[in-house]
């Protein structure tokens, strides 16, 4: 459906002169979940998570053989908070101690190498070095790694909030009218609310939808049929 050429065609349920409706819940948490490769390789634990979609159709007659409803709902819940692997400089490197390091560290201005890869501290910007030394924004590692890779695990909670719906009026205004609406809805967030690091970003994804529609058939004999369908269709991104 995401490419020229086709053609998708969803047709929604009407009520009838029976109630009729159904619930559903789908529930998962991590229990059954494998840990990641980098959790495992900086002995940070599994992440958690908790996800629940749940809804229920209902359906049935508002006046019997001539008018009907029909509505259905769907929410998500998914919760998962958990674990970050990122990298940070150990503490000599956030004083210009970079000796640990095997590739040359050479001075922007003159393009020589710094003695012993040791970046003099006036070299150093002010700015730079107030974040570097401010453990609550960037903390010194935590895991004890080859290398950097990897050397700090924080905590970090993603969470999504979905709601969907569909109500459906159906009319059989006369023998040879027939007349629905249909209003369609839809409601979705995504939160990063936690990451590993203060000065990391979070990001909030969502998607609002809404949908009307009103179609009326018209019979005007044996053979001459008229279908009027008016839509309104509202995407905010």
């Amino acid at each position: 459906g995401n490419v020229a050429g086709a053609v998708i065609s969803n047709v929604l349920k009407s009520g009838s002169n029976q109630f009729s409706g159904n619930v559903f819940e789908y529930y998962r948490d991590s229990k059954m979940d494998a840990n990641s490769w980098a959790n495992n390789r900086s002995g940070a634990a599994k992440p958690k998570r908790r996800q629940d979609i749940f809804g229920g159709t209902l359906g049935g007659p508002l006046l019997r053989n001539r008018l009907f409803f029909f509505a259905n709902y769907q929410g998500t819940r998914f919760d998962a908070p958990g674990s970050e692997t990122v990298s940070v400089a150990p503490a000599a490197w956030r004083t210009g101690d970079l000796s640990s390091v095997t590739a040359v560290i050479r001075d922007p201005l003159t393009g020589q190498p710094f003695p012993g890869n040791q970046i003099p501290a006036g070299r150093i910007s002010p700015v730079a070095a107030a974040i570097l030394n401010n453990r609550s924004l960037y903390p010194l590692p935590n895991r004890n790694v080859s290398g950097v890779q990897g050397n700090f695990v924080g905590e970090t909670l993603t969470t999504i909030r979905a709601n969907q719906g569909d109500a459906r009026v159906d009319w059989n205004a006369s023998s040879g009218d027939k007349i629905f609406a249909r209003f369609s809805m839809a409601e979705y967030e995504s939160k990063n609310n936690k990451r590993a690091l203060p000065l990391l970003m979070g990001s909030r994804t969502t998607a609002p939808f809404r949908n009307l529609a009103v179609n009326w058939n018209h019979v005007f004999g044996p053979s001459l049929i008229n279908e009027l369908l008016v839509g309104y269709n509202q995407i905010a991104i």
